[in-house]
């Protein structure tokens, strides 16, 4: 399938919604809680894949590749976050595992508290009085500690596997700040101060793919938003986008979204 990214400006979001659409494979910057309310979805986190029910949740790293493939009719809550808003709190990098399920938050006696934790961040969102933003981020914050509590990743606690993952964040920096340009793996092995073959594995370890394909999608994630915006022309995209060759940019796109820019454009008017 293939892999988009997305960024957003604010610290948080929220939202409860119906997932609907054929599967959306991406990436992000954010940390991200998918918490199933109703229905079930099977979610893919990496090289992951686990079918979700009521009360599961799933837990998305900063710059990890994941997708919800629709099974029935479904509600969920969708928080994602910047990661650096709790840096302060923890003293190493520490993460939940990606999936914990209803039946283990029961175990451990948490299952009522963190679904009223989502209740509320909902109930804070919806009503937005006065100071609801930090309250909804003190909330999110409890939630994220909960978890690291009682359901924290083993890879966390190996130093070798956690320098890799934030190898990889520094990877993932470099491509978010340079993919408009004719950047290559050897520049960002590189900027991260290691030879390109270690690099090569480390997209592949972390992110289930190549440093290529990481980059491509990336780039066609940007001019999907950059089509919708309607005021470029194709060729315009395509240089803003990275890609030098129209024709190289026409097959990858066509490659992620299954169109070719024009029919995509015409589509989506």
């Amino acid at each position: 399938m293939a892999v988009k990214h997305e960024r957003v400006q604010y610290r948080w979001t929220f939202q409860k919604c119906c997932i609907s659409e054929k599967p959306f494979v991406h990436w992000h910057q954010r940390v991200e809680f998918i918490y199933v309310l109703e229905g079930a979805l099977r979610i893919q986190i990496g090289r992951e894949c686990r079918l979700c029910g009521p009360g599961d949740l799933a837990v998305v790293r900063s710059g990890e590749i994941h997708a919800i493939l629709v099974e029935n009719e479904n509600q969920c809550y969708i928080s994602t976050f910047d990661p650096i808003m709790f840096s302060a709190f923890f003293s190493r990098p520490q993460f939940p595992r990606h999936f914990i399920s209803v039946q283990e938050q029961r175990n451990t006696g948490v299952e009522k508290e963190i679904a009223d934790l989502f209740q509320d961040i909902y109930c804070e969102k919806q009503e937005q009085m006065p100071m609801y933003e930090t309250l909804i981020q003190a909330r999110i914050l409890q939630i994220y500690s909960l978890l690291i509590r009682y359901f924290e990743d083993d890879l966390t606690k190996d130093e070798k596997k956690l320098a890799q993952l934030e190898q990889f964040q520094s990877a993932v920096e470099y491509i978010e700040n340079h993919y408009d340009e004719n950047i290559t793996l050897a520049e960002v092995a590189k900027f991260i101060n290691y030879n390109t073959a270690y690099v090569s594995k480390l997209f592949v370890t972390c992110a289930g793919v190549n440093f290529k394909t990481y980059l491509d999608d990336f780039r066609i994630k940007k001019a999907v938003k950059l089509l919708n915006a309607g005021s470029y022309t194709v060729s315009d995209i395509a240089v803003q986008c990275g890609y030098d060759n129209i024709r190289t940019f026409y097959n990858t796109f066509r490659r992620v979204t299954g169109q070719t820019p024009s029919l995509f454009r015409k589509n989506n008017v």
